[in-house]
Parts: C-alpha cells; structure tokens; sequence
C-alpha cells in the first residue's frame, strides 16, 4: 500500500481571531510560538491580507511583514496567508497595483504561501491576481 504524504496547516490565530479581533496576549503569542516550533507541523497560516489597511483587527488579521519577523517561528516552518478572494475581484485597484500593495517580494517577506479562500464562481475572476501574486513567488496551499 502507498502511503501519501499529509501535509498539515495550522490556523489557530488567524482564525481563532474571529473570537477575540486578533488580540492574543504576549503570553498566548509566546506560548503558540513555542508550541508550534515544538509540534512538527510546518504549515502556518498566520493571517490575513486584505485592501483596507487603515482598518486594523489586531496583528493577525492584517499580518504585517515587520510583526512576523519579530516572531521567533523556526525557519523550517512556511508561514502562510489568507486572502479572501472577494477582496481581490472587488478591489478598485489594478491588480498589479493591489498585489504590490499586499506583497513584498519572498526575499524580503517571512510569508511564502497564499492561500486563497474562494467561491467556486470567483475562481475564473481571480486567475490574473493568482498570476501577479505567483511572479513574486509566493505559493499557493
């Protein structure tokens, strides 16, 4: 029998967020930290990236490259974001512009994947942000 590979991805603070507006104590931050570097696990979906900087949710809804850095994660863990792809299709923005705004290039970025919360009938709309977002690359969960 083949055995295939599980890889898994963790989202406790971006999603547990909806809980407490993405406001995690200096302790809980330190202590998921630690654990994660402790668990194996080597996905990390850590926040959010969305248009509308200006309305801040707490450190991860809007995950900031310089807050991340900060972090100690062991850098054998891919830390990841979310992107609802509603705020890209509906974006007043070009899409160059919209994903320069989003995206550092993976050099200068703690962050190298995206994932991509979609509709099925939103699909076929985000293909030219899918494209932007992959010449910085970044990678897709």
């Amino acid at each position: 029998m083949k055995h295939k590979k599980i890889n898994i991805l963790d989202c406790t603070f971006r999603d547990g967020g909806y809980y407490n507006n993405w406001e995690f104590s200096e302790k809980q931050i330190k202590n998921y930290v630690n654990a994660i570097n402790k668990s194996g696990i080597k996905y990390v979906e850590i926040g959010f990236r969305f248009e509308d900087k200006n309305k801040f949710l707490g450190p991860f809804a809007f995950s900031t490259d310089s807050y991340i850095k900060k972090l100690k994660f062991d850098k054998k863990i891919n830390l990841a974001l979310m992107i609802n792809c509603n705020d890209l299709i509906n974006n007043t923005n070009k899409p160059s512009k919209l994903i320069d705004s989003l995206f550092a290039n993976k050099k200068s970025s703690p962050f190298s994947i995206v994932r991509l919360a979609a509709h099925f009938y939103e699909i076929s709309k985000a293909i030219k942000y899918v494209k932007k977002i992959k010449k910085k690359d970044i990678k897709f969960f």
